[in-house]
Parts: structure tokens; sequence; C-alpha cells
């Protein structure tokens, strides 16, 4: 999960960086890309539509994604 979030990260341009706490995964957006993409600010409401669409569950709070991946898995 580390390697998988960290390469994830290191590949979008859009995310500052990447921190855990067990199997929880919080992407830090870069403000600067997050003002760009979208000016109204809702990027972030934005990214988890579209990994919902693809059955990916993630948290958005303000600039931060959370991924909290099902036990289960």
């Amino acid at each position: 999960l580390t390697h998988a979030a960290e390469s994830l990260a290191r590949s979008l341009s859009g995310i500052a960086s990447v921190k855990q706490c067990g199997t929880i995964v919080a992407f830090r957006m870069d403000p600067e890309f997050n003002r760009r993409a979208a000016p109204d600010g809702r990027l972030a409401l934005r990214i988890r539509e579209r990994a919902l669409a693809n059955g990916v569950l993630l948290r958005p709070l303000h600039d931060l994604i959370y991924w909290m991946p099902p036990l289960s898995i």
C-alpha cells in the first residue's frame, strides 16, 4: 500500500505530499494546482466523484484526500 500510494503521488502533478498511518493514506493536494484546476475550490469533490464511478471510495477534506481501503481486502 505504501509503495502504491507513493508511486501514485509521484505520477500526479497535483499531489504535494502523501502520508500514511496503517491502511489510511492521505494525499495533500498542491494548492496552486488546485486553484488552476478548479477555481471554485471543488477539485477534491470532483476527484471523489470520478473515483466513486470507478468503484474507489475516497474522503475529501479541504486539501486532503483520504483513501481508506476496506480491511477485508
